[in-house]
């Protein structure tokens, strides 16, 4: 077809070398592992990149330097921050992200201290009050990337492998298929896994069917919830004598005044 690689975007470095190879943004290298290790001679390590970070963090200190008010420096560095940690949520970041967080501090105090601030003291203490409004890079949790099974599609109608993996799917309601992910693809229940030919019905651990709040509602085998649904009932039933209709009446087992009581 007459493609070629562009010379001055190829590398050919070997596979252990220690620079690894920079790639949208991540830094890729391969590492030999310990003794401990023995079943895995090489890792892969890919974390971010030295110039994406750089890139990063120089966008941050912009906004923060030209942000007018407290609440200008949150609405603008907010999506910044929460774009790139979602970008390497599923990356070797963490040392990363805390390196951000303490970098977006320092460049907090010397706006503070470029802001009339008298005292470095004075500026980091405002600074850790300001930093209450912005996102932290840190708070983002690392979730691995899982590989897709080689014999799935989004279009085969497994409904319970893809709602599982995306919390979305087109032959399930939003609140079944968000549940479902967040079960991890398992019954509330009887915590057996979900497979495509289960019926599913949503139940309200409270009883109450008005209160859809996401820790009142769970995903369940219809059979599931039926037999939940009967105990429930069962435990709200109470059983008490029959009452006096009116006062020259009495419950079939009460005595009379003057008859002999019951032992």
């Amino acid at each position: 077809m007459g493609l070629t690689l562009k010379e001055s975007k190829t590398r050919i470095i070997p596979p252990l070398a220690k620079e690894g190879v920079d790639f949208l943004g991540f830094q890729i290298r391969q590492i030999r592992c310990s003794v401990r290790q023995a079943k895995r001679k090489i890792k892969t390590l890919i974390v971010p990149s030295r110039e994406a970070k750089k890139r990063h963090q120089a966008a941050v200190r912009e906004a923060i330097r030209h942000a007018s008010s407290h609440l200008a420096m949150a609405s603008h560095v907010a999506p910044l921050v929460v774009g790139w940690r979602n970008y390497y949520r599923t990356v070797i970041a963490k040392e990363s992200f805390k390196r951000q967080d303490d970098l977006m501090f320092w460049n907090v105090v010397a706006k503070l201290r470029y802001k009339g601030s008298k005292t470095k003291a004075a500026a980091v203490q405002k600074a850790k009050v300001l930093n209450q409004l912005l996102p932290k890079h840190a708070d983002q949790k690392i979730t691995r990337h899982i590989k897709v099974k080689g014999t799935k599609s989004p279009y085969d109608g497994d409904w319970a492998y893809w709602a599982t993996r995306l919390g979305k799917s087109p032959d399930l309601s939003p609140r079944k298929a968000a549940l479902l992910k967040r079960q991890q693809g398992r019954c509330g229940h009887c915590h057996l896994r979900l497979i495509m030919e289960n019926l599913l019905e949503v139940h309200h651990v409270d009883g109450n069917h008005k209160n859809n709040r996401q820790g009142n509602l769970q995903l369940l085998h219809r059979h599931c919830h039926q037999e939940l649904t009967r105990t429930m009932l069962h435990d709200k039933a109470t059983h008490v004598e029959e009452p006096c209709a009116v006062k020259i009446a009495s419950t079939v087992l009460k005595p009379s005044g003057g008859s002999d009581t019951f032992a």
